[in-house]
């Protein structure tokens, strides 16, 4: 007998119509971006897409901005990093904050990501922004932490 008709019909179902579960790590961040996008919709910004794929890479969050004094919404791509926190850490206790994953390789990437979507939106790249939305889980009963970071390939490289 194979190991999908050992499975309950329900979950078979399921799987056909969804593909198989994610993994955790992958529900954890999806459940980040989902929280992320709630909370950059209550600050007036517009969200065109959520884990769009480009051939660049995939962009967790493709959103506008609210509007400004210069009357035109900018275009922002948004990577959302997701932890879980052990009890009593501060979220900038060392490596393991979320925004230490946005690495030199990530930021080229998402560099790469924001200059595809501005070609093919016909958006001046000199306009597009880019902002990392950190997440910390508490590992017991908690509301998250969300850090927006604005601009931050230029904030968090110190440029």
């Amino acid at each position: 007998m194979s190991s999908a008709a050992s499975l309950p019909w329900i979950a078979r179902l399921r799987t056909a119509f969804f593909g198989p579960p994610l993994p955790p790590h992958q529900l954890l961040g999806r459940r980040g971006e989902k929280i992320a996008a709630c909370s950059l919709r209550r600050r007036g910004y517009k969200i065109l897409a959520t884990n769009f794929l480009t051939t660049a890479g995939e962009a967790d969050i493709v959103a506008l901005a609210p509007e400004s004094s210069e009357r035109r919404r900018r275009p922002i791509l948004v990577e959302v990093k997701s932890r879980i926190v052990a009890p009593g850490s501060t979220p900038f206790a060392g490596v393991n904050a979320a925004e230490s994953a946005v690495d030199d390789d990530k930021r080229r990437r998402l560099l790469r990501i924001a200059r595809h979507l501005a070609r093919a939106n016909n958006w001046p790249v000199e306009s597009f922004r880019i902002d990392v939305i950190a997440i910390d889980f508490p590992a017991a009963d908690g509301l998250p932490e969300i850090r927006h970071h604005i601009d931050a390939l230029r904030t968090m490289s110190g440029a």
